[in-house]
């Protein structure tokens, strides 16, 4: 079974490597480049109603708690307690960083397909639930959505990314941290 999951997980990250958008990012104009990105960040956004979502179907409490150790990754905290900016946080810096204006940011609205994309993504966690094997398939779709498939994503889009943290807007070389 386990060979099978490997190899359904190759043939999904093959595609998205070779989906139009990553195939052409290289092509992309900034402005077009950003527009992308705000509309990922509604997905990025998602993270956290996944989590509360996987969270509330699993019935095991060892893989609540396992889960809810996971998500508090997304608010981190330093040795003393304190809060650290999230993952949110530094995305929304890295975007400034980009070229996207604050007021970009929190007001270009999201597309009809970020929406269907995100819809599809609540939809395969659903669809987990009356599965024999319902608490196994929930952890790994939320661990291969939300951390595999991202990161070959980013991954995707890093090359031309790259390009602006290295050089900056204004000739400063910014670091990414969210990215």
């Amino acid at each position: 079974m386990l060979k099978e999951l490997n190899a359904y997980e190759r043939q999904c990250i093959s595609a998205l490597q070779s989906h139009p958008l990553f195939r052409k990012t290289a092509d992309l104009s900034w402005d077009e480049l950003i527009v992308v990105l705000l509309q990922r960040r509604y997905l990025s956004l998602l993270i956290i109603n996944v989590f509360e979502f996987v969270i509330d179907a699993l019935e095991s409490e060892m893989l609540r708690a396992t889960v809810r150790l996971i998500l508090h990754e997304e608010y981190p905290r330093n040795t003393r307690g304190t809060p650290l900016p999230s993952p949110r946080d530094l995305l929304f810096r890295d975007l400034r960083h980009l070229g996207a204006s604050r007021l970009q940011i929190l007001t270009t609205a999201e597309s009809a397909l970020t929406r269907e994309v995100r819809l599809e993504s609540l939809a395969a966690l659903e669809s987990c639930l009356s599965l024999p094997h319902g608490e196994l398939a929930l952890l790994c779709v939320l661990r291969f959505g939300a951390e595999v498939l991202v990161s070959v994503e980013y991954g995707c889009l890093w090359p031309r990314l790259s390009e602006r943290f290295a050089h900056g807007i204004a000739g400063e070389a910014q670091r990414s941290q969210f990215f």
